[in-house]
């Protein structure tokens, strides 16, 4: 599902008017009622479900289409004989427009309440009363700063007992970027337009918006699909059809053979979890190489792997004479998955250039973690390729970029786009909202929980691509899935055990009930 910044979807309206002929009145009315029926959705549930009182919905509408789309929701509610309130932001004279038009059929069936100065205490008393706020003020046009009575009402909508319930997008983010300048409506539920917008998506945007909701208000698919965004929204149906197909006539080489290189004698259990990993998630080998002490400790607890026994340092590391070892057999794996737990000595820095380079150089799909990339970032001026990918938290890609982690957090976006760029490959920038970047495409990724917040959950991730890599898709492809197949394991984990108590591996347990859940079985 493409994903559009307000310019963007500004175009797409400017099409669907000027040159398809659909008025623009009747994608307003479209609108109104599409989140009308969602807004009747939530009170039925607050009633029934929950055993809550309602009293009104109280709608507060700017002065752009916005508001129009406010009015038009009012005017709908009050049809079905719901209680509403509406206060406008600006006089009737000031209004436009559709939604000039909006305003004034409103008024037949409400008064509609200015805000000004002397009735703001009304206007709190009426927000904190109300059951729903409607934040119809601020569209995907606006920029900049909120200023004026709007920053006023903002923060008294974010002082409400009730659900608070944003119109396209929650007035005060920017629907480009995602930026919050000063102030923004925490929304508990958002239904946005035609499309879902950049900003809902990316933080901090993202934090505003509550549950997300997209309404098709009659703008024609093509329209949206023809329009120049290279972002997307990963859905169930996108994952489902990138999955490989499993056929009946098959054997363990069917499915590819990963080679992980991880572990130490201080960080065990990271190259545990990617290893099994890509297994659970369909790999017909998975093949460990480890420093050689640990070989009998890893064998007793998961005997379906195989085995490599690497050259050591004396700290129980990977040592750099190991790279010859593997450079040796390294094109007869499908994918290398290189990093979690491997340390960060000058041995082991070593030995991650020299698998970098000789999988450039044999095109061998490369995967890189955890410890690989923070090798790598001390590995000044190294170069991957299409076929590689890598997977930092923010700390990690703050490491990789030389820069800080307030940088990163500002703007993920452009952020990941750099390090693609700086490295020639795939990243994949771990979080909420993980985004999978490359040099053509950005996919953002729904699926997510804090209980992925876990020592371990990561390692995980980078198990679950290689070992969809093995079975044949790209690097990027297997990412994309992976990464949303992951998320739905977490949440499905958390479900059962809570997110507080979720470990990385009750994450890698989930991964079939996630596949399940998908219907890729």
């Amino acid at each position: 599902m493409k994903v559009l910044t307000g310019t963007q979807m500004a175009d797409v309206d400017k099409k669907a008017i000027h040159d398809l002929g659909i008025d623009g009145l009747i994608l307003m009315e479209n609108a109104g009622i599409k989140i009308f029926q969602r807004i009747k959705e939530i009170i039925k549930d607050l009633t029934e479900k929950d055993n809550m009182p309602f009293s009104y919905v109280l709608i507060i509408a700017g002065k752009g289409n916005n508001g129009g789309d406010g009015f038009v929701i009012a005017r709908h509610l009050l049809s079905e004989g719901y209680s509403v309130k509406v206060y406008a932001i600006a006089e009737e004279s000031e209004y436009k427009g559709d939604a000039l038009k909006t305003y004034k059929a409103l008024k037949n069936f409400c008064e509609i309440t200015t805000i000004t100065e002397e009735i703001k205490d009304e206007l709190e008393n009426d927000i904190q009363e109300a059951s729903i706020v409607v934040d119809a003020l601020l569209g995907t046009g606006f920029k900049g700063p909120v200023k004026g009575f709007y920053y006023d009402v903002i923060g008294l909508i974010n002082e409400s007992d009730g659900i608070v319930f944003s119109v396209d997008i929650p007035s005060g983010v920017e629907a480009d970027t995602g930026k919050v300048n000063n102030i923004a409506v925490e929304a508990d539920y958002t239904e946005t337009l035609a499309a879902p917008k950049l900003g809902l998506l990316v933080m901090p945007g993202t934090e505003y918006t509550g549950e997300l909701g997209i309404s098709d208000i009659g703008i024609p698919d093509y329209l949206i699909r023809q329009s120049k965004s290279n972002v997307y929204l990963t859905t169930d149906d996108y994952i489902c059809d990138l999955m490989p197909i499993r056929v009946d006539e098959s054997n363990k080489g069917t499915y590819g053979k990963v080679l992980t290189i991880a572990g130490s004698y201080t960080m065990t259990g990271a190259a545990l979890l990617t290893s099994y990993s890509s297994l659970k998630i369909g790999s017909g080998m998975s093949i460990l190489a480890c420093p050689g002490s640990m070989v009998p400790y890893y064998a007793g607890i998961y005997p379906e792997l195989t085995y490599v026994a690497l050259p050591e340092t004396s700290a129980k590391t990977i040592a750099s004479s190991a790279s010859s070892m593997l450079i040796d057999k390294l094109e007869s794996y499908d994918v290398v998955a290189i990093g979690p737990g491997i340390g960060v000595d000058d041995e082991t820095k070593r030995l991650v250039s020299d698998i970098c380079i000789e999988a450039k150089n044999k095109d061998i799909p490369l995967v890189i973690d955890a410890d690989g990339l923070n090798c790598l970032a001390e590995l000044k001026g190294v170069k991957l390729f299409n076929n590689a990918i890598l997977t930092p938290h923010p700390k990690e890609l703050s490491r990789l970029l030389d820069v800080s982690l307030d940088d990163v957090l500002a703007d993920r976006l452009s952020m990941a786009n750099k390090a693609a760029d700086r490295f020639g490959c795939s990243v994949v920038l771990k979080g909420s909202k993980t985004l999978i970047v490359s040099k053509d495409a950005v996919f953002i990724n729904p699926t997510s929980t804090s209980a992925l917040a876990t020592a371990g959950t990561g390692d995980v991730l980078t198990g679950m691509i290689a070992g969809l890599v093995a079975q044949g898709l790209s690097v990027y492809d297997a990412a994309v899935c992976a990464v949303y197949i992951h998320g739905l394991a977490g949440e499905l984990a958390a479900k059962k055990l809570t997110e507080y108590s979720v470990v990385a591996s009750d994450v890698m347990n989930c991964i079939p009930e996630a596949l399940i859940e998908l219907g890729v079985l």
